[in-house]
């Protein structure tokens, strides 16, 4: 079996979820020696494609010399995967985003949904921009059950055309936490959006002052500090020295997880919130809020918080911070639920779905 990925995501994100999906998707794939899985992305800036074997991947990786716009770089990718599309002649394609596909894609055309962040947070409640990529799918794939929930809610698709694939965590356990590795600093991963609550995490920390004293806060990932969360740690009048913005590859994220004392996840909307297995995956404890979609993938294996007051957050922090106790007990329960997710079984469910098409 053929299968097309289309270039969609790769010409537009650098690095990110999204990407690292369909790249961790396309590897698992692979191993089957009976699929044939391809990205096609003609001129690509994706740190994670980059690294994909030549043998499913259709493009060339122009990093930081990408002279293109944007308006450009569309037009080209659109004639070359058209080109492919033709030469590969896939049994199904699978957009990486939301774009209206060409109507000469004749072959069962999948999408995935991976939150519905922009129709819920939207000032209007009619604001349905999926809906013409979603009508013209044959098949949609979701992240997680409550995605797959706000989707029939919001677009009133039939459940029957929507398939719920876990996304993985498969890379290698790094040696448990003791005393020795143990570093006294927080975590935040990812971008600062709105949603994501950067500021509600730091109005938490500016409640205490021997949180502060006690341990650093690292934001990894998201790029630098734009003028107006700087001004943000100034107003909170929070100490500059305490806190650091790192950016780097999945080799040092993970030394991170190993060595923090917890993962904060303050998050108001997510589709799946894969920083959530990747640090039970490394040991690190997990505080994260009480949204349905955390509740669904961290079961009991993390420490929950109501989002109505940074307080609780707060609070949320000092009882796994000061207990050793209880950051025990929520790496082991870690170690226990990490198992439910994988690449591999990612990639079972979603080759399931396709072969109703095929």
């Amino acid at each position: 079996m053929k299968i097309m990925f289309n270039h969609s995501i790769f010409q537009n994100q650098k690095y990110g979820g999204i990407s690292r999906y369909f790249v961790n998707l396309v590897e698992s794939l692979s191993k089957d020696e009976r699929i044939k899985p391809f990205i096609v992305c003609p001129i690509y800036k994706n740190i994670y494609l980059n690294n994909v074997s030549l043998n499913f991947k259709k493009g060339l990786f122009l990093g930081k010399k990408f002279p293109f716009t944007g308006k450009l770089i569309k037009l080209i990718n659109n004639i070359g995967s058209n080109k492919y599309y033709n030469e590969l002649k896939p049994d199904i394609y699978h957009q990486t985003y939301y774009e209206i596909v060409n109507s000469k894609i004749k072959c069962p055309k999948f999408i995935t949904v991976y939150d519905l962040y922009h129709e819920i947070f939207s000032r209007d409640p009619n604001f349905r921009p999926k809906k013409k990529s979603l009508d013209k799918a044959d098949h949609i794939m979701c992240i997680s059950n409550s995605t797959k929930k706000d989707l029939i809610n919001l677009y009133s698709i039939n459940s029957e055309k929507i398939t719920v694939a876990h996304l993985g965590c498969d890379h290698v356990k790094i040696n448990s936490k003791n005393s020795e590795n143990f570093a006294p600093f927080l975590l935040f991963v990812g971008s600062r959006k709105q949603y994501k609550n950067f500021d509600f995490f730091l109005k938490s920390i500016s409640l205490s002052r021997k949180i502060l004293n006690d341990f650093e806060i690292i934001f990894y990932g998201g790029g630098k500090f734009e003028k107006e969360e700087i001004k943000l740690i100034n107003e909170l009048k929070l100490p500059f020295q305490k806190i650091r913005n790192l950016q780097g590859d999945d080799d040092q994220l993970y030394k991170l997880y190993n060595k923090a004392s917890a993962l904060v996840f303050p998050s108001a909307h997510e589709g799946f919130g894969l920083p959530i297995i990747e640090a039970m995956n490394s040991q690190c404890p997990v505080i994260c809020s009480n949204i349905p979609v955390f509740k669904e993938v961290a079961g009991d294996a993390a420490e929950f918080f109501d989002l109505k007051e940074p307080r609780n957050l707060l609070d949320a922090i000092q009882k796994v911070v000061y207990s050793e106790s209880k950051r025990k007990e929520l790496i082991n329960s870690g170690n226990k639920r990490i198992g439910l997710f994988s690449w591999n079984k990612c990639a079972d469910t979603t080759m399931s779905a396709y072969k109703k098409f095929v």
